[in-house]
């Protein structure tokens, strides 16, 4: 089955691993950050006209960064700091430092209006993205680090994972936090809501090679799993019942959420260290490789 419309590459002078994708009209928008020893850089690449080429770059003062996502105009950065950039077509400036006092291990956005970031010291900062200001934080553990969130679709519920193998449910308009019924042998390292249907969150083992699925809508957590071939290096949803999976021997899969959960290999050619997807557009990284992929949809 060739799932694969058209494929680019980038090869660039520093091992790279943060990623974030957008498609604007016939332009695809791509922020990469790098990865290693020394200044960490911040670059933005466009495929245009069948022409993967750089835009801009900028050297970062974080050590390392951990996430980055593109919101319109802006580039959100998360790790040692919190940071916003704003970008335009050969240039990327720095807007404002979010928060430099502690590390920020994820977060997500809802409607582009507003950032949810977990911290490693527990903390649930919901912001203003157009004031870049604080509308409420909670810390919502003690002794334990928030590694990942993510939000349903309308930005109401959301999941979080914490590096004692929890996993919750949270009400952003009540600030509540609800514990799910989980596989406790597992150690649960990414989440991700379904957004297509806000029914399901993708938890996953990355180092088992585990994803598992759990309803939402059911109080007594149902849980489907899904078993890779290898070590996980992301996966998210590609459209509501289909998961596309990227491992770090090479295996991308692209996974039917049904009865037989049949897989598909799009290419084996390099380890792959982070995956990112934007509609039927997927990013993946192998060292100081960019791969850029489009899908039949």
């Amino acid at each position: 089955m060739n799932c694969i419309i058209n494929s680019y590459m980038f090869i660039h002078s520093k091992e790279l691993y943060g990623c974030s994708l957008k498609q604007y009209d016939q332009e695809t928008v791509i922020a990469l950050s790098t990865f290693g020893e020394g200044t960490q850089e911040l670059l933005v690449l466009s495929n245009k006209d069948d022409n993967l080429q750089k835009k801009s770059q900028i050297n970062l003062d974080s050590k390392f960064v951990i996430q980055l996502m593109l919101l319109n105009e802006l580039i959100v950065v998360a790790g040692e700091s919190f940071q916003i950039f704003k970008y335009s077509k050969n240039k990327i400036d720095h807007l404002v430092d979010l928060q430099s006092n502690e590390v920020t291990s994820c977060f997500d956005n809802v409607d582009n209006q507003k950032i949810i970031s977990g911290s490693i010291n527990s903390i649930l900062t919901i912001w203003d993205i157009n004031t870049q200001k604080v509308l409420s934080q909670t810390q919502v553990f003690q002794n334990q680090e928030i590694y990942d969130l993510s939000l349903s679709a309308d930005g109401n519920v959301g999941s979080l994972i914490t590096n004692k193998n929890g996993l919750f449910r949270f009400d952003v308009r009540l600030n509540q936090i609800f514990p799910f019924q989980t596989r406790q042998s597992l150690k649960y390292s990414k989440i991700n809501y379904n957004k297509f249907d806000n029914s399901y969150v993708m938890a996953i083992d990355q180092e088992n090679g585990i994803i598992d699925l759990y309803d939402t809508r059911q109080i007594q957590q149902t849980c489907q799993r899904i078993r890779c071939q290898d070590i996980i290096s992301n996966a998210d949803w590609l459209m509501n019942s289909l998961i596309i999976s990227a491992c770090q021997e090479g295996n991308v899969e692209i996974i039917e959420m049904d009865t037989h959960l049949k897989q598909y290999q799009i290419r084996k050619e390099y380890t792959i260290d982070n995956m990112q997807i934007y509609d039927n557009i997927v990013g993946l990284i192998s060292a100081n490789h960019f791969g850029l992929i489009y899908l039949k949809k």
